[in-house]
């Protein structure tokens, strides 16, 4: 959220026969406007990190859906919250296709934190991006004790906190565990 509205874009249908492409705001200070709708992102995914960062919302990763079929994506799109109509724009690809990662505003970087790779493994990656210099790409900001994905992450008193995580390859869950990486 930004401002105390909430974005959220992204999902699929229980199917899994397709990625959602729709953009949606809503601010609770209007309950009564609903949930508003914000131009189409330009590719449908699900399980992709997010995050408002210095009046733009950021998306990245996650998982395009081809009949049934889920591929792993490294491709990112900028939405400028005070030009919404403009539409989105492309951001550089991440290093790794990757999804199930968490999106965090950390001053004026975009972290993707964690996610699975191609292979499903868990990724212990935070990645980058400044957002001053949009054109300026991606870059490894730090490493994570062990690979986390679907999981919660937030920016609390100066530290990038995670909070639980699910390894789907042996079936753990890590929901007890909380790590803090400072600055």
């Amino acid at each position: 959220s930004a401002d105390g509205v909430i974005y959220a874009t992204g999902g699929d249908d229980y199917w899994y026969d397709y990625a959602s492409a729709k953009a949606w705001q809503y601010n609770p200070a209007n309950p009564a406007a609903g949930w508003t709708a914000l131009p189409d992102v330009p590719t449908g995914k699900t399980e992709l990190a997010s995050a408002v960062v210095n009046g733009q919302w950021l998306t990245a990763g996650g998982s395009e859906i081809d009949d049934g079929w889920w591929q792993r994506t490294r491709s990112g799109f900028a939405l400028n919250l005070d030009d919404k109509e403009a539409g989105w724009t492309a951001l550089n690809s991440l290093p790794t296709n990757l999804s199930g990662a968490a999106g965090v505003a950390f001053d004026d970087l975009f972290l993707v934190v964690g996610g699975r790779d191609e292979d499903g493994n868990p990724l212990k990656k935070v990645q980058a991006l400044n957002t001053t210099n949009l054109a300026g790409g991606w870059m490894e900001y730090a490493s994570m004790p062990f690979g986390h994905s679907y999981f919660a992450a937030m920016r609390h008193a100066g530290r990038l906190v995670t909070l639980g995580a699910l390894d789907l390859n042996n079936g753990t869950s890590v929901v007890g565990q909380v790590h803090c990486l400072d600055r």
